[in-house]
């Protein structure tokens, strides 16, 4: 049985034994048409000589140009191109030969009309061969009963969407109408797809095609658009929606369907790509010693991830849990990644690190970061994210460490909980290692990250999946979103235009509704809101905010060259070192009493 089943070898050797009988009869062909359907006597030798080297020369050139390379039912005006082009140029050859032999070598020539006939002949029986196949996977495709399909966006996408769905198994989708706001391409036709108008039409094409499923073909367009179109589809009752992603990318030899992606949450939250300084994030990180606490979690191993983009000389990977450092590591699979297992509480440990490696720049992601967890356990949370936070910046003067970047969170903005509370601190307790200027020391705050363990998004995934409840704390409850690589980019971007003391925010956007956010999440998983899977209120746990914030009340905020990213006008400047030693002191002695304890870290980030 596996003798018969299709492999790119076996197509391979198909199409070469093919080619070559082509080019075997061609010869044999043009000699005979050239002479009245006769074979002279007097071209034996000749024809002989001959017929070897052009099939060499024809077969060499088609595999060179690379004529056995592309996906023939693909075959289209490029590949036809490729291949008049590969025979073209084994033509010339042969005539300049043919004609030095006729000059110099008597009885090893061939009549000009063969070679003429021969070219013709070849390029027409390999076009022929090659597009057959595609011209017999439209036929049967075109007589398929697959979903009635809107294609929204007539431009080269949507043209090659629609190509290849004609072409491909891969789905069963029917293109029946293109939308597109252009109208000079109106009531036109794209493979037989007319285009019925622009998005204004949208609902009333859903209802007079009986559409059922929807492609969002646009390309590098606004994310707004695409959020806005997904609604009208969402609101109509199309819950089949595919977006076309990676077409800069898209490989000539790859079906464009394969670029189509089912439409999914972080499609709905995501922005426009950010453009950072690469240049200068470059000069800042080739050729250094870079370490990050926390490499295995969401930040962390994405810092680790951009970091090689870089070039930097070695990535030191700091973290706890072995499991995500040893995938980490398997993931990157380079030389330049040294795991380092440790827990940033051990001390001894983390200065031998130091002591061993001449770090330049270190990246501090590690901390406790779960709200109602940290109001449980509070102690963990100041053992962590403040007493681990301050013997790193010490850390970093002593071996003196060019830039440390402390990652902070919206939840130190006038905080309500313990988590929130400690990672103010950790900010404080930077900007006041930084007036010793040996180390720049830069905090960068933002919010909710997409994907990242433990947050909302994959909580209520699973949840869908159990069949719901779905359970939203209110309401009325907002919170930011961005992508993960998104804010390390920004990360990069704030720091190498920090001075050393700033406390960088990132432009988060707008808020998102988390009711809003299950309700699509349901939506996006094919099922109905409050009938299929129903959302409960739970209310508010103990430390979390009904909204979040990224500025505290009493901090003002400045633009940067970088229209994502802002920062805290002299924040924490009139900080007295003293006072915050004495209160972490204070603290450190309440860690036995957790309600004492919690109480304290709220009243000493005031």
């Amino acid at each position: 049985m596996n003798l018969l089943k299709p492999t790119v070898h076996k197509r391979l050797l198909f199409f070469v034994f093919f080619d070559i009988a082509i080019f075997m009869f061609s010869l044999y062909f043009a000699t005979i048409l050239r002479f009245g359907f006769y074979f002279p006597y007097e071209l034996k030798t000749a024809f002989i000589s001959w017929l070897p080297a052009v099939i060499i020369a024809k077969s060499t050139s088609l595999a060179i140009s690379p004529g056995y390379t592309f996906t023939w039912r693909f075959f289209s005006v490029n590949e036809l191109w490729k291949t008049t082009r590969s025979l073209s140029i084994v033509f010339f050859i042969i005539f300049s030969i043919d004609f030095y032999f006729r000059s110099n070598v008597r009885g090893y020539y061939l009549p000009l009309g063969i070679i003429i006939i021969d070219f013709m002949f070849s390029f027409s029986s390999i076009a022929t061969l090659r597009i057959l196949k595609r011209f017999l996977n439209e036929i049967l495709k075109n007589n398929n009963t697959g979903e009635a399909a809107v294609i929204i966006g007539a431009r080269n996408v949507g043209e090659q969407i629609v190509r290849d769905l004609n072409s491909s198994a891969l789905y069963s989708i029917k293109p029946v109408a293109f939308i597109d706001n252009d109208e000079r391409k109106w009531n036109t036709k794209i493979h037989n797809v007319e285009v019925v108008g622009g998005l204004d039409k949208l609902e009333e094409v859903l209802k007079d095609l009986n559409i059922t499923c929807a492609v969002i073909a646009l390309g590098d367009i606004d994310h707004q658009v695409s959020k806005t179109i997904y609604q009208r589809l969402i609101d109509y009752g199309i819950i089949n929606i595919k977006i076309a992603k990676g077409f800069d990318k898209l490989d000539d030899n790859i079906s464009s369907v394969k670029h189509l992606h089912n439409i999914n949450i972080e499609d709905l939250l995501s922005r426009d790509s950010v453009i950072i300084d690469n240049e200068n994030i470059s000069k800042m990180i080739e050729g250094k010693v870079i370490a990050v606490t926390g490499a295995g979690g969401s930040i962390g191993s994405e810092i680790v991830k951009q970091l090689l983009i870089y070039k930097p000389k070695d990535i030191i990977g700091i973290e706890i849990d072995e499991t995500d450092l040893h995938d980490l590591s398997l993931d990157l699979d380079t030389d330049s990644f040294k795991p380092f297992i440790c827990d940033i509480r051990n001390q001894k440990k983390l200065e031998t690190l130091f002591q061993d490696n001449n770090i330049d720049i270190l990246f501090h992601t590690a901390a406790y970061k779960h709200v109602p967890l940290m109001e449980a356990f509070p102690e963990e949370a100041v053992r962590t994210n403040i007493f681990a936070t301050k013997h790193i910046t010490e850390l970093c003067i002593t071996f003196n460490v060019d830039i440390m970047v402390n990652i902070s969170t919206d939840k130190a903005v006038n905080p309500t909980s313990a988590m929130g509370a400690t990672k103010k601190l950790a900010e404080k307790i930077c900007c006041i290692a930084n007036r010793r200027k040996k180390t720049k020391f830069i905090s960068v705050r933002f919010g909710n990250v997409l994907g990242s363990r433990g947050s909302v998004i994959p909580i209520f995934l699973k949840q869908i999946e159990r069949g719901g409840p779905v359970l939203v704390t209110d309401e009325k409850m907002e919170r930011y979103f961005m992508s993960i690589p998104e804010a390390v980019s920004l990360v990069f971007q704030s720091t190498v235009m920090g001075t050393g003391g700033e406390v960088f925010i990132l432009d988060m956007g707008e808020p998102v509704l988390i009711r809003t956010l299950a309700e699509n999440l349901i939506k996006l998983n094919k099922l109905t809101p409050y009938e299929d899977i129903d959302i409960i209120y739970t209310g508010l746990r103990p430390g979390e905010k009904m909204y979040e914030e990224l500025c505290n009340s009493d901090e003002a905020t400045t633009s940067t060259p970088h229209c994502k990213v802002n920062k805290v006008v002299d924040a924490y400047k009139s900080l007295d070192e003293k006072t915050i030693t004495c209160k972490i002191k204070n603290i450190e002695r309440s860690l036995e009493d957790r309600a004492e304890l919690i109480q304290f870290l709220l009243n000493t980030v005031d």
